[in-house]
């Protein structure tokens, strides 16, 4: 049998009004910070989930992104406003540990958990609200997608925003890269 060429298609982009309207209508705290989080620093899901206090350094306004993709460790720029909402939200959870503890227990009993919040709890959600917001179809991902686009549109630097997502290729940063399977073949540097 021949396999079909594997599809890979452009991720939906948010548009920061957008994302703004996914942050109220999300009606869980955890799952809003955590939403609003990953995107305010391009997170990748599991990078998200696997945040803890100790990563956070308030004095340098960055983030230590611990093995991330490739096993790699980055550092990210952490924004003010999402240095206060995590602040506030550590008020209310009081976990030791972790940014975003599980929910199991509720808010008043999340310093007595042992796991980050669940992977299937948080798509859930976000299927949830952008069903009801009647917007694209939108993943967790999509958030860093929209993040790197919004990046773009500010003119952040190429090799600022390769060095924040954590990309190896520069390539993958561009907003010219085709990840299709038609573009792999004829190799990133040939034309049309």
């Amino acid at each position: 049998m021949i396999k079909p060429p594997k599809t890979s298609r452009i991720p939906d982009i948010l548009s920061v009004e957008q994302t703004g309207q996914l942050f109220a209508a999300t009606n869980t705290l955890s799952y809003k910070v955590f939403f609003f989080t990953c995107y305010s620093m391009g997170l990748r899901l599991g990078e998200g989930i696997r945040l803890t206090v100790g990563d956070i350094n308030a004095g340098k306004m960055r983030v230590h992104i611990r093995d991330a993709k490739g096993n790699k460790d980055r550092l990210v720029p952490l924004p003010d406003k999402t240095l206060r909402v995590l602040r506030d939200f550590k008020a209310v959870h009081r976990h030791p540990l972790f940014l975003f503890p599980r929910r199991k227990r509720g808010l008043k009993n999340a310093h007595l958990v042992d796991q980050p919040l669940d992977r299937g709890g948080i798509q859930t959600t976000m299927q949830a609200v952008v069903q009801q917001l009647g917007i694209k179809k939108i993943s967790c991902h999509s958030l860093r997608h929209s993040y790197a686009t919004h990046m773009l549109e500010a003119g952040v630097d190429l090799l600022e925003r390769q060095q924040i997502l954590g990309h190896v290729s520069i390539l993958t940063t561009s907003p010219f890269h085709r990840p299709d399977a038609e573009q792999q073949k004829r190799g990133p540097l040939s034309s049309g």
